[in-house]
């Protein structure tokens, strides 16, 4: 997919609203979106699409921009999910020489990521301990991203934004 589009069909596409995403955009909290042009405005390919899709989706899931968010604190901040996003883009954007996975640390640092091959292990997991004793060099559990499945996905909702069969 080589075409591009606005920041209002992007939003339609991965079912985001726009008024909120320009928002975080104004706030600093999403940060690898497409370059702002005077006169034509941002132009989303089909890489940042799919990390807008991931922001998107964790918005919806964990209620910081859900319907309900309004009656229930999120599970997830605005900026974690950015920060997310940004990883897939990041990801979509290297040579993962063949890897079609992506994991982070569950750790609250969720800005590393290691490329991964989909039928490999996680590349981060939680060894034991004696009860008390904190483990040198633990891993701690793993947020995988199977990125041929985002771009799919991608591919079918623009599919049906345009009216096409999917």
């Amino acid at each position: 997919m080589t075409k591009k589009f606005p920041t209002l069909a992007a939003c339609d596409i991965v079912g985001l609203d726009r008024q909120r995403f320009n928002e975080d955009l104004a706030a600093g909290i999403y940060s690898c979106a497409p370059e702002l042009h005077t006169k034509t405005g941002r132009w989303f390919d089909e890489d940042d699409l799919c990390a807008l899709f991931v922001y998107a989706f964790f918005l919806r899931q964990f209620g910081a921009d859900g319907g309900d968010a309004l009656h229930r604190k999120p599970n997830m901040s605005k900026r974690v999910s950015a920060r997310y996003a940004s990883g897939v883009w990041q990801a979509l954007k290297s040579d993962l020489d063949g890897a079609t996975r992506i994991d982070f640390p569950l750790s609250g640092f969720n800005d590393d990521w290691e490329a991964m091959a989909a039928d490999q292990p996680p590349a981060f997991f939680v060894t034991k301990a004696p009860r008390g004793v904190r483990a040198v060099g633990s891993r701690v559990a793993t947020v995988c991203f199977h990125l041929d499945g985002i771009r799919q996905e991608v591919r079918d909702r623009v599919a049906a934004w345009a009216g096409e069969r999917v």
